[in-house]
């Protein structure tokens, strides 16, 4: 028996562990940190910050963000924010299928979505 005996875990930590524990904010450090733009067009269409949180951009403007502890996961790579400007809320649901690619789509009567790309 040896005292010096060191773990053989090779399970990442650190800063370079791309996965959250955070339960509060479940983006917070993730791979879908970044700017994300709609696919056939340039224009930006949110950006999830190192801190979890969610902005929300119309053209260049930011009219609603979503904490980082406002934001909900529904599923691996599921997530879902209610974002608040003008006395109205509009739910996102963000669905990536790479850390890369994605969609966001608007709960509303007629929901809709766009396919975004990180940048």
């Amino acid at each position: 028996m040896s005292c010096n005996n060191k773990s053989t875990d090779s399970t990442p930590t650190g800063p370079t562990d791309t996965t959250t524990t955070d339960p509060a904010a479940p983006l917070k450090g993730s791979q879908y940190v970044g700017k994300w733009y709609e696919k056939t067009k340039n224009d930006i269409k949110f950006e999830i910050k190192q801190d979890g949180s969610i902005d929300w951009f119309d053209q260049t403007e930011v009219p609603a963000s979503a904490s980082g502890t406002n934001v909900i996961k529904e599923r691996d790579a599921v997530f879902k924010a209610a974002f608040s400007a003008n006395g109205q809320t509009t739910e996102i649901v963000f669905t990536f299928t790479s850390a890369a690619a994605g969609s966001m789509t608007f709960q509303v009567k007629q929901p809709y979505s766009y396919d975004v790309v990180k940048k």
